[in-house]
């Protein structure tokens, strides 16, 4: 599966940490992860908030389900992609949970 990573970026010193870690455990569990630090870092000068956000959604798009890190919870950005994610019926993980990926549809242990 191809697999969104989401989390809290902005503000958060152990977001590279974090999401290198996510990107390196879905690998390993037979996933393609896929890391917006690294498809966005090219664009971080140049975009806005609103601009990335359009980003990720599309990527969202791209993606079989959404990992949510531990912390998604104090970002905006994490939320919406979380409710953006649900809505488009994609499986979702949080990293503190240790079940596999479940449909968007069903309870997802928030």
């Amino acid at each position: 599966m191809k697999i969104y990573i989401s989390g809290a970026i902005t503000k958060n010193e152990k977001a590279e940490a974090q999401f290198e870690r996510a990107e390196k455990w879905l690998k390993e569990n037979g996933h393609q992860p896929i890391n917006p630090l690294k498809v966005g870092k090219p664009l971080n000068e140049i975009l806005s908030h609103e601009e990335y956000m359009k980003l990720s959604f599309t990527l969202i798009d791209i993606a079989d389900g959404v990992y949510l890190l531990d912390g998604w919870q104090n970002s905006e950005g994490a939320k919406a992609e979380l409710s953006y994610a649900k809505a488009t019926g994609k499986a979702i993980k949080f990293e503190n949970k240790q079940w596999k990926f479940k449909r968007a549809l069903t309870p997802c242990g928030e």
